[in-house]
């Protein structure tokens, strides 16, 4: 991504979205009345992290990613998830419990055939969370985005005047 001033001292990264951030900011920008282009000559070179992640664990943070993107979505006056076909609307609309559910026990099943007991167990874990504690968390933390994005604008009006850092927020 590629930020201007305008975006970036407007519009903050969701702390409660660690996991498809960008996709994420995207969404919020649009809310907030800002667009995204595309460049085709810009090129991207992703370097993830070394530690190998476990299926089920990536999977844990899209169900808490998704659910809590779509509780969010309430609140947006500016945005549908029909305006985010194909993705991340596909993750986003009335099924998602049902998929995250049917995903988690499929995962097990297989975690059991190969005697992978720890993603055994973690994947059942993830069926009982799209119930419990992914609605919580997107319910608490859906509001306090916005109580954080007002923080923020604020906050970004006084990054100018830190001496560390004027030389750098305001070369642009």
């Amino acid at each position: 991504m590629v930020l201007h001033k305008n975006i970036y001292t407007k519009l903050s990264f969701d702390p409660n979205c660690p996991r498809g951030e960008d996709t994420d900011y995207m969404i919020n920008a649009k809310q907030f009345g800002f667009e995204f282009l595309l460049d085709n000559k810009l090129k991207i070179k992703h370097l993830p992290p070394k530690k190998s992640v476990q299926y089920w664990d990536k999977l844990r943070q899209d169900i808490y990613r998704f659910i809590y993107t779509r509780e969010k979505l309430k609140y947006f006056n500016k945005i549908s998830i029909r305006q985010l076909e194909p993705y991340p609307a596909i993750f986003l609309k009335d099924d998602l419990d049902y998929r995250a559910v049917v995903t988690s026990v499929n995962y097990a099943k297989r975690s059991l055939k190969r005697k992978d007991y720890v993603s055994y167990k973690e994947s059942f874990k993830n069926a009982e969370l799209v119930f419990k504690d992914a609605k919580v968390h997107a319910v608490v933390n859906a509001p306090r985005y916005f109580e954080f994005q007002k923080l923020w604008q604020e906050m970004m009006k006084d990054v100018p005047n830190l001496k560390g850092l004027r030389k750098h927020f305001n070369r642009f």
